[in-house]
């Protein structure tokens, strides 16, 4: 989940801000089941995912996000990442006075800046909530449920099972990569480095539990050209990678989410060819360790 830290580092393009609203709040309250959750600060540490916009359903292959960590909301709103500081009191009023969101302005899937905007609007009218079951809403002053979410399904994963493997990737959001584009990753202690089918690449990452974040991934220098269409591959990847979430290891295979909703699938490299490879991870172009990773005996 994103935290205040991680918020900082967002560029942040936009404020939006609230006001005037004076109606009286009808507080809201959570059913049995979640009653004892229902304390100031319940919603610390939860993910949710939307569902309803202003009684619609969110434009397909789209997908929104809201995140409650230490009195910040985050999420991503379809098309930008977004934040802002939120209070909230045990009878079930809710207000989120300011948000800040990146500036990225999306094509494709067709609506999603106008569902964005109207998404933005919605929480920062936000003046209640409940929680039933897996489900949040929102409601604005005047009482009318604007915003509607499922909770998010946290996975069991241990970061540490990710490390010591060359990952080959084997599908990106249901394609396959270029012929012959040899698209990989490889993990060890917060630091990562790959091939993007065109040029090398590094970074560092954060993992827990089952979220993981890309906090940095720098280019290398290219050894010699190659055609517009890899080049066009590798920043499509790159952008992936900035944008993930999540990750689940299963039956052998990594699979990365990303906060649009797009799922990279990697395969451990063959046995036979783990005996023995080097990764050399670059931190801020200054230090270089290299980490030898053999074949387990």
């Amino acid at each position: 989940m994103l935290n205040r830290s991680t918020l900082m580092i967002l560029v942040l393009a936009a404020v939006f801000a609230v006001c005037g609203l004076s109606a009286a709040v009808e507080p809201l309250y959570t059913d049995n089941d979640t009653a004892s959750t229902a304390s100031s600060g319940h919603l610390n540490e939860t993910e949710w995912v939307l569902t309803l916009l202003n009684d619609r359903s969110p434009v397909e292959e789209s997908r929104i996000t809201l995140t409650f960590a230490e009195n910040m909301v985050t999420g991503f709103a379809g098309c930008n990442r977004y934040g802002g500081e939120y209070t909230m009191a045990d009878d079930g009023t809710l207000t989120i006075p300011e948000i800040a969101s990146t500036a990225a302005d999306c094509p494709m899937p067709k609506g999603v800046m106008t569902q964005e905007a109207a998404y933005i609007e919605a929480l920062l009218g936000a003046a209640a909530y409940r929680v039933m079951d897996n489900r949040l809403e929102i409601d604005n002053a005047a009482g009318e449920t604007l915003l509607v979410f499922t909770l998010k399904e946290e996975l069991m994963m241990d970061p540490s099972a990710l490390e010591g493997i060359e990952w080959p990737l084997i599908s990106w959001n249901g394609r396959s990569p270029l012929e012959n584009s040899n698209i990989t990753i490889a993990f060890a202690a917060g630091e990562m480095r790959g091939h993007a089918g065109w040029r090398d690449y590094t970074g560092t990452y954060e993992a827990s539990g089952d979220d993981i974040r890309f906090t940095s991934i720098g280019m290398e220098e290219p050894t010699c050209p190659k055609p517009e269409a890899l080049r066009s591959q590798e920043a499509e990847y790159t952008t992936s990678l900035s944008l993930a979430t999540n990750y689940r290891l299963s039956e052998g295979q990594l699979e990365i989410l990303t906060a649009p909703g797009g799922v990279l699938i990697y395969a451990p490299v063959s046995e036979e060819n783990t005996s023995g490879f080097e990764v050399v991870f670059v931190i801020a172009g200054l230090i270089t360790v290299t980490y030898l990773l053999r074949k387990r005996k």
